[in-house]
C-alpha cells in the first residue's frame, strides 16, 4: 500500500485476487491508448494520410458546413504543413491514379477476384443468419415447455 510515496505492507485482506486487478487495470490503461476510430463525421482519409513534415496524423474538418479542409495535428509541436481542401488533394490523386495502367487480364482476375469474396461474405453471412435463428428457435420452444421437441 503506498501512502504519502512510501510502501507500506497492506494489512487488510483483499476483495478480489491479483490476476483480475491486473487485469481491470491494464484494460483501464489501455482505454486512452485506443486510436480513434470512427466519428460522426465520414471523412475519406481518416487516419490514412501522415503529415509531409513532422510525421504527424493529418486530421479534417468541415468548415461553412460544406468545406473539409485537411491539415496537421501538430501534436509533436509547431509545424510547417499548410492546411489543404480535401477536393484538391482528391484532384491531385486523381491524377496519379490516371497515370496507372492494369493490363485487361489482370483486371479481368481483379474482378473475378471481387466477385468470389462478396458471394463468400454473402454465404458466410446467411449461414451466421441461419445459426442464430435456429439457436432463437430452440431457446423460444424451451422457454414455452416445448424442449422436446
Amino acid at each position: 500500500m503506498r501512502v504519502k510515496g512510501k510502501i507500506y505492507p497492506a494489512k487488510h485482506t483483499p476483495i478480489i485476487s491479483r490476476e483480475p486487478y491486473d487485469q481491470a487495470q491494464s484494460v483501464r490503461l489501455s482505454w486512452n491508448k485506443k486510436p480513434f476510430k470512427y466519428s460522426d463525421k465520414p471523412f475519406i482519409f481518416r487516419g490514412l494520410i501522415k503529415c509531409a513534415h513532422c510525421g504527424c496524423p493529418i486530421t479534417s474538418d468541415l468548415k461553412k458546413g460544406k468545406y473539409i479542409y485537411m491539415y496537421c495535428t501538430k501534436s509533436r509541436g509547431p509545424c510547417e504543413g499548410l492546411r489543404i481542401r480535401e477536393e484538391e488533394l482528391l484532384e491531385q490523386i486523381k491524377n496519379v491514379f490516371r497515370s496507372f495502367h492494369i493490363p485487361e487480364n489482370v483486371l479481368a482476375a481483379l474482378k473475378n477476384q471481387l466477385a468470389e469474396s462478396v458471394k463468400a461474405k454473402k454465404i458466410f453471412h446467411d449461414e451466421a443468419i441461419s445459426r442464430v435463428r435456429k439457436d432463437y428457435d430452440l431457446i423460444h420452444l424451451a422457454g414455452l415447455g416445448f424442449a422436446g421437441l
